[in-house]
């Protein structure tokens, strides 16, 4: 579903491992993802909230952590795309 969707973007695994955060949006759906170099084995850090505010000004839903690398990116797309079916179904499917 979000790989399908043209409005969806996340950016290549690269960027996240030049350390760049991404903060992004999808049908109400709000992610950040960050990487976390520090540690035994460096992730991709991330979570969600859902609505029209800023981070700042809204309760997280949910976080998770994956690998830095192309299968933590895959696994990080499919949490995702599991986050926004769960806030349709929150939000009849709306």
């Amino acid at each position: 579903m979000l790989r399908d969707s043209d409005s969806f973007y996340l950016p290549n695994l690269y960027t996240f491992q030049n350390g760049n955060t991404f903060i992004g949006s999808f049908r109400g759906l709000r992610f950040r993802v960050a990487p976390d170099k520090e540690g035994e084995a460096p992730t991709l850090s991330a979570l969600v909230w859902y609505g029209e505010y800023c981070l700042e000004l809204s309760d997280v839903q949910g976080e998770s952590a994956f690998p830095l690398t192309e299968e933590g990116r895959e696994a990080l797309l499919d949490w995702l795309e599991a986050e926004f079916i769960r806030f349709q179904a929150q939000n009849g499917g709306k």
